[in-house]
């Protein structure tokens, strides 16, 4: 079995006024959202060789401060010692910066998508998004479609959906 490591995307500190604005309850549901991955951490790491957070230059959430946090995952310095493992995410948003993170990397870096995993219940939607107004209109189709999902059901296995 290869090496492999979990990214949380974007667990942001704040959300964005203009998105506060027009979703009202978004900063009590990322806060909620981060406390729930925050408090499965210590389940998660033994599934995992190496755990961080990849922000887009929002601050992430101090709960994670005790994880290693890279700005982007394109061509970042942390994939270098890592072209043999493989990339689980998961965080904030499905279909949007999780799925944008897997195409970065392809891109830059010629990863194939099937080195990609996404745990499907610690990835929170944006609000108003579904999957399928994503794969229509999103930037992320190809990632989306050719990206295995998961379940992790808190006990100490990944099981594709």
């Amino acid at each position: 079995m290869s090496k492999r490591f979990l990214a949380i995307v974007d667990p942001w500190r704040e959300c964005q006024p203009q998105d506060i604005e027009k979703y009202p309850h978004l900063q009590s549901d990322v806060n909620f959202q981060c406390q729930l991955i925050h408090n499965q951490l210590t389940r998660l790491k033994p599934l995992f060789d190496d755990i961080i957070v990849i922000d887009s230059g929002i601050i992430p959430n101090p709960l994670f401060a005790e994880l290693y946090t890279i700005r982007g995952l394109g061509k970042s310095k942390y994939l270098e010692d890592k072209q043999d493992w493989d990339a689980w995410l998961c965080g904030f948003h499905y279909g949007r910066c999780i799925h944008l993170k897997i195409n970065e990397v392809v891109e830059k870096n010629g990863w194939d998508y099937s080195r990609f995993h996404i745990i499907q219940n610690l990835s929170f939607m944006f609000p108003g998004d579904t999957k399928n107004r994503i794969i229509g209109g999103y930037r992320t189709k190809d990632a989306l479609l050719n990206t295995k999902d998961y379940y992790w059901d808190y006990v100490g296995s990944l099981s594709e959906l």
